[in-house]
């Protein structure tokens, strides 16, 4: 039975002794989702704090194999399933390890699963407007006060934490390099600069010329 269902099939590497088992025990989540280590799943369903950069990264190319007779899925070639992170670089990696958390927190909690798609939503808006990584700090501290704390409201900011995390993070016009939108990318700083390199109308890795969202609105705006 998946994990969408309640309880998701155990899942061992093959060959290993009782004790590496008992570490390397792993669980499907849902589909297109990489197995993860029970002990998280544990975790998780017991409202406790993980670690995003526990979890393993979708790209490992194990394979899982029919399901045994005891009620097992085998893992071959699971090493790669056991790497973890050692950050959390963009918003895209957040949002897959958030997947994973959200599959197997609103399997043991349906009604929590409107709240936390409101709070990766909040995420997701953050993202766009402060600099990296005060919204993964932000995230971090945010479900270390939830782990066991019914009255955080996940769909909300917390305000003492947005100021916290995002005072002087905003990513505002005076933030952007003026000579590399200006100057087609000419910018002679170039990565040591203070300021963003990047599009001044939508945060793209572009030049603002190059704009498709911005010539859009453009193009609207004359009609």
């Amino acid at each position: 039975m998946d994990i969408g269902s309640g309880l998701g099939h155990s899942a061992m590497t093959a060959g290993a002794d009782n004790g590496t088992k008992a570490r390397c025990q792993m669980v499907c989540v849902g589909t297109g989702l990489p197995p993860i280590p029970k002990r998280l799943v544990d975790k998780i369903q017991a409202d406790e704090y993980v670690d995003f950069t526990e979890l393993p990264p979708a790209k490992g190319k194990s394979r899982v194999a029919p399901i045994q007779g005891d009620g097992q899925i085998v893992v071959v070639q699971a090493a790669d399933l056991l790497q973890t992170r050692k950050i959390i670089p963009d918003l895209a990696t957040w949002a897959q390890c958030f997947a994973i958390y959200a599959a197997v927190r609103g399997a043991h909690q349906p009604n929590k699963l409107a709240d936390l798609m409101g709070y990766q939503s909040l995420v997701a808006r953050a993202s766009k407007k402060f600099k990296w990584p005060s919204w993964v700090i932000y995230d971090q501290n945010f479900r270390q006060e939830a782990a066991g704390n019914d009255e955080l409201q996940w769909a909300k900011a917390e305000p003492r934490l947005y100021t916290q995390c995002f005072t002087g993070q905003d990513i505002s016009r005076e933030n952007w390099c003026a000579k590399f939108n200006r100057y087609q990318g000419d910018c002679r700083f170039g990565k040591e600069c203070k300021f963003i390199h990047a599009c001044s109308s939508c945060r793209g890795p572009h030049l603002v010329s190059r704009c498709r969202a911005g010539n859009a609105n453009q193009q609207k705006q004359g009609k």
